[in-house]
């Protein structure tokens, strides 16, 4: 029975690596890590019937991390950055926290609108991790990031544990 976005991307972060590999992709060359789990997981899911809505689920990462998460995170980094002397553990344990629910409520958000959009989940024989690899390229193309060879292995390697999940 498939997960729900925000199972499952718990569980693929969780892999080995993978965690490192997301963190380096969103401060090295700016994905959305929320878009590429979103990518991911429609691809597991739904597999090629997902990508005629890729495109409006983008959308809803983009205005969600525009409006909500991408502050959460910028104050949690000026917060982190402020001298020792400056600064109290609780509260940051408290930014990082709500930066999280943030993100746990938009991939929430993400998996009603998909099924809203798509209907229930399909098991399909199709090449899921090939359909990942689309969805991903779409939405990096779309916010014009281009990836080095060193971010290129992240995502590779986010990709092997998806394909190792399946």
């Amino acid at each position: 029975m498939p997960r729900d976005l925000w199972d499952f991307a718990c569980h693929l972060y969780r892999r080995d690596g993978v965690e490192q590999a997301c963190l380096q992709l969103q401060d090295n060359a700016g994905v959305d890590v929320s878009a590429l789990l979103l990518c991911c997981w429609l691809a597991q899911t739904y597999g090629e019937h997902a990508e005629r809505h890729l495109d409006t689920l983008l959308a809803d990462v983009a205005t969600w991390s525009r409006q909500l998460v991408a502050p959460l995170r910028r104050a949690r980094y000026w917060y982190r950055n402020q001298p020792d002397s400056a600064r109290d553990a609780a509260l940051y344990r408290q930014l990082k926290g709500v930066e999280l629910m943030a993100e746990k409520a938009l991939l929430q958000q993400l998996d009603s609108r998909a099924r809203q959009l798509l209907g229930n989940p399909q098991q399909t024989a199709t090449a899921r991790g090939a359909a990942a690899l689309r969805f991903i390229d779409r939405y990096l193309k779309s916010t014009a990031i281009v990836l080095d060879g060193g971010t290129q292995q992240q995502l590779t390697l986010i990709l092997a544990a998806l394909d190792d999940d399946s």
